[in-house]
């Protein structure tokens, strides 16, 4: 029975220790997106972003702004694209205003709100999982 329960959790690990390695090496091929005319062709795909982090309050059509932040990403040819954190955690102020890589899945169209009904802004989005500072 022990020799059994071994035997699984070894599985198991290999398995896990598999599935790392898969991730790390398609980590690695990964290109880096530094502008928009790179954007089109990945939406709806895992993709790297780099840019300059930034924060600012929230503002509607007519001009009203609001108490709360939104995060941006400002790429090198100007695109910006709105942030979604999906890490489970705040961020810290520290990525702000420097160049950073943001991995997280790429979408276009709402940015606001996945109801097609709702009112909402159009153009790209970023739900980020990871970022890492490039540039200090």
């Amino acid at each position: 029975m022990v020799q059994n329960v071994l035997k699984i959790t070894f599985i198991s690990l290999m398995l896990a220790l598999s599935n790392f390695t898969a991730w790390a090496q398609k980590e690695k091929t990964m290109k880096v997106l530094t502008q928009k005319s790179e954007l089109q062709e990945n939406i709806g795909k895992d993709v790297i972003l780099e840019g300059i982090m930034q924060m600012q309050k929230f503002q509607n059509k007519a001009g009203r702004i609001f108490e709360f932040y939104e995060f941006w990403l400002q790429m090198a040819d100007g695109t910006r694209v709105l942030l979604r954190n999906n890490m489970g955690h705040p961020l810290s102020k520290e990525p702000f205003t420097r160049k950073v890589h943001l991995k997280g899945k790429l979408f276009y169209g709402n940015i606001d709100s996945e109801d097609g009904k709702a009112q909402s802004r159009l153009g790209y989005r970023l739900d980020f999982t990871e970022w890492k500072i490039v540039e200090r």
